[in-house]
């Protein structure tokens, strides 16, 4: 796309390029003067923010710190007034007498703290309000050089546009006459193509006449009875097509409410399946002592039986001579033996618990006796005897009460 008037004549150009060209090298030396000029009124400006900078963050760190010592004094006179007001009325004359001057001084450093902070305040507003000063000229400044730039540099794109219009008037003789070899170049090409399809089309011509003659009658024949022999085909296909509308068009029986029956069947089949094995699932459970509702009172049984049965085998004694007359227990025993073994069994512990406390009697009167006191063998005997009945009867009591309850059950 051009970027420049192309219908001027070369004359014309000339003259145009002549003023154009002094007017933008005329403007160009202007933008330059006036960046040069608003340069040097910048830095002075940036030299001037540069040496307030420092003193502006001092007067302000000054302002700051006398602020922190006003807060510290006014804590500390506070803190002596409360001071001078405490106690009772015998020790407030004595406490104010200590506290009162403290008071007046703080209150004069107060005094003294005041008047730096407003000397300090005026310094940092001055030099606050030639830092804005400054500030402010530097971005009005600096607005004005950026608008020079921005005409500079479109001053400078117009004599770009302006050095490529020269360029294009300065060849475009040239460039008319390398177009006018071109142009004559294609018509000779345009003219032997032309030639060219004037003898294809003849040498056409004369070959489709000569194909004609000579094509025989047998190729023509079998072309014939080809066409023919593909009528008849099509006669035939017809024919079918209207046999299949006469014998079957709307008269296939539709097999979709059977199908729909099928599903319909299907379904209830799998939901019938599914409860089915539903039902198997919860007669195993049901039979299975171990995961049925009553597998804790199972469970419990088992346990109760087995801890039973180890207690039975621990009232079975190992010889006939160590029985101590406990009545032995079989597997295979009934309610009424058991409960009757039971008892004679009681009658035994009960016994063995009389002779225990006789036993025991005879202990504690040994051990009355001045040689018992002085014997340690008699007193680790005693104890020792009272451990080993004392569990052999809770073990025979707590077996016999368990089992009861067991059969019972």
């Amino acid at each position: 796309m051009q970027e420049f008037d192309t219908s001027m004549t070369n004359t014309q150009f000339k003259a145009y390029y002549t003023n154009r060209n002094e007017e933008l090298l005329k403007s160009a030396d202007g933008y330059r003067a006036e960046l040069t000029t608003i340069s040097s009124q910048i830095a002075p400006i940036k030299v001037n923010i540069q040496r307030i900078r420092p003193n502006l963050q001092q007067a302000q760190y000054t302002i700051d710190a006398l602020n922190r010592q006003k807060s510290s004094l006014e804590n500390s006179r506070n803190q002596y007034v409360r001071l001078s007001n405490s106690g009772n009325i015998f020790t407030r004359r004595w406490l104010r007498s200590l506290y009162v001057p403290r008071v007046n001084q703080a209150n004069a450093a107060l005094r003294d703290n005041a008047n730096r902070i407003q000397t300090a305040q005026q310094n940092l507003n001055a030099l606050t309000a030639e830092m804005n000063n400054y500030n402010s000229t530097l971005k009005q400044l600096e607005a004005t050089e950026s608008t020079i730039n921005k005409n500079k540099n479109r001053n400078d794109n117009d004599r770009v546009i302006l050095i490529k219009q020269q360029f294009y008037y300065g060849r475009r003789e040239e460039a008319c006459r390398e177009l006018s070899a071109v142009i004559a170049k294609q018509e000779t090409l345009l003219n032997q193509y032309n030639a060219e399809l004037t003898e294809l089309n003849k040498q056409y011509t004369d070959c489709k006449a000569k194909y004609d003659n000579t094509c025989s009658a047998d190729e023509r024949n079998a072309l014939t009875k080809l066409i023919a022999d593909r009528d008849d085909q099509t006669k035939q296909l017809e024919q079918k097509y209207a046999e299949y509308d006469n014998d079957c068009k709307d008269k296939i029986q539709d097999c979709e409410p059977l199908n729909s029956i099928y599903q319909q069947k299907l379904a209830t089949y799998n939901h019938e399946n599914d409860n089915k094995n539903r039902l198997d699932e919860e007669y195993k459970t049901c039979i299975d002592p171990k995961k049925n509702k009553c597998k804790d009172i199972y469970n419990d049984t088992n346990f109760n039986k087995s801890m039973t049965e180890t207690n039975v085998d621990m009232l079975k004694p190992a010889t006939t001579k160590s029985s101590e007359g406990f009545t032995q227990f079989n597997m295979n025993d009934n309610a009424d033996e058991t409960h009757a073994k039971l008892v004679a069994n009681y009658k035994s512990v009960q016994n063995d618990y009389t002779k225990l406390k006789n036993n025991v009697q005879e202990l504690n009167s040994a051990n009355n006796n001045d040689v018992s006191k002085t014997s340690r063998y008699a007193n680790k005997k005693q104890l020792y005897d009272n451990a080993i009945y004392t569990n052999i009867l809770l073990t025979a009591l707590a077996t016999s009460i368990v089992y009861y309850i067991f059969t019972d059950l």
